[in-house]
């Protein structure tokens, strides 16, 4: 159903008390860039300019709700060969005549660098004036990637800096781990630029809850509270 779907969801959440949200630019939905054999899409650096309108209307929406977005560039899935996995339909993957052999190389290689450069650009100046954008996230579940640790902090180096230099309003950028607190790694966690860190509060990984996973940790603080 497209926008129709999202003015849905926004409608309800925002008559329902909600007032942010987050939403991914992912290869089924919202993209910019995937692979050309997939509808609407026309391949490798050439962008999906009728995602870009149904972004454009999801943000005038959302303004017109009162409701703020934590913008998502990109999703664990489209540099993963092991988890929620892409890496078979990217259009980076020489199988389907990118450049790169494995989904690991996203981080490191300097023509990915230089494409996801330009969207960042693309993005903050077509919705960075907008009050509807809440946070630019690098990434949904970081640790789900391919990438080595090195690579993964050398990338967030450099992609905040780029973010930072490129926004004006200074929005918060944020990042995004899986599972609960014990998965952030702190190395990227205090990069000077990094306003906002994400974690799951959906579930937790052991077979029991430890009080470690955040609904116990919110529960335990209601108590100290009270």
């Amino acid at each position: 159903r497209g926008t129709h779907a999202y003015d849905a969801y926004l409608t309800r959440a925002s008559a329902g008390g909600v007032n942010a949200c987050e939403i991914w630019l992912s290869s089924w939905n919202l993209a910019l860039e995937w692979n050309g054999r997939w509808h609407g899409y026309p391949g490798l650096e050439h962008w999906n300019f009728a995602n870009a309108w149904k972004i454009d209307w999801l943000i005038s929406r959302a303004e017109k709700l009162g409701i703020r977005i934590n913008l998502v560039l990109n999703n664990h899935g489209q540099g993963s060969e092991k988890c929620d996995q892409e890496w078979h339909t990217n259009p980076w993957n020489r199988l389907n005549g990118g450049p790169l052999v494995h989904a690991e190389e996203l981080f490191r290689d300097p023509r990915v660098a230089t494409s996801q450069a330009a969207q960042r650009r693309y993005l903050v100046a077509s919705y960075g004036d907008s009050p509807a954008i809440l946070a630019w996230k690098l990434w949904s579940e970081i640790d789900l990637t391919s990438a080595t640790p090195r690579d993964l902090h050398a990338w967030h180096v450099q992609a905040i800096a780029h973010l930072t230099a490129l926004d004006p309003w200074k929005h918060p950028i944020a990042t995004h781990w899986c599972g609960n607190f014990r998965h952030v790694e702190p190395r990227i966690a205090t990069l000077p630029g990094l306003g906002l860190i994400c974690i799951d509060a959906y579930h937790t990984n052991l077979p029991a809850r430890d009080g470690t996973d955040l609904i116990s940790l919110f529960h335990q603080g209601l108590g100290a509270s009270g």
